[in-house]
């Protein structure tokens, strides 16, 4: 038994952004609510527009898109889909791109108890969860001005080093090896 409602993926042509406006425009023709969501619509705006259609954009809808009009909104989802009892069209990065660009959250910065860093001496062995043992070398700031970060300087074996981040840095691992917790 298919769909009740008619939920499919959206069909765009093989030049998905080159007749764009086209196919857009037949699914308004339709009365379809379309909305196409991308991490890139100002690109994207600018391709309607090329294309005779120009399109706002908006941050956030704040209501369900009227019968037959078209939306343009500044992100994206997984995927899209078209069909059910209110003819709704969502058109993302995947269809319109072929891939979706993924978004990760920056990292959350742990607070590392101070007396953990205090601990540690230059030269002291510490384990790495990934890389095994290493030596201790410093702790210094890297990055750009206004980005910078805290880093451990890790010696391994031979030349390896790495420069790990301190709020990667969990208690049991910045245990020097060999010694004990209190």
């Amino acid at each position: 038994m298919g769909d009740l409602f008619g939920w499919h993926e959206p069909a765009l042509p093989p030049a998905r952004t080159a007749r764009l406006a086209e196919t857009v425009t037949g699914w308004t023709n339709d009365g379809d609510r379309v909305v196409l969501a991308s991490d890139q619509a100002p690109r994207l705006a600018d391709i309607m527009a090329e294309q005779g259609l120009p399109t706002g954009m908006v941050d956030r809808l704040t209501e369900a898109p009227r019968p037959g009009t078209r939306t343009l909104i500044g992100r994206s989802l997984n995927g899209g889909f078209t069909g059910g009892p209110d003819g709704l069209t969502f058109v993302t990065d995947r269809e319109l791109f072929g891939s979706v660009r993924v978004r990760r959250p920056k990292a959350l910065r742990r607070v590392v108890p101070r007396d953990v860093l205090e601990r540690l001496t230059q030269g002291d062995l510490v384990v790495h969860v990934d890389h095994g043992i290493a030596r201790y070398e410093r702790m210094l700031r890297r990055g750009t001005a206004g980005d910078e970060r805290d880093y451990l300087e890790l010696s391994f074996s031979g030349t390896d080093k790495i420069f790990l981040p301190v709020e990667q840095i969990t208690a049991s691992a910045a245990t020097p090896a060999g010694r004990t917790r209190p």
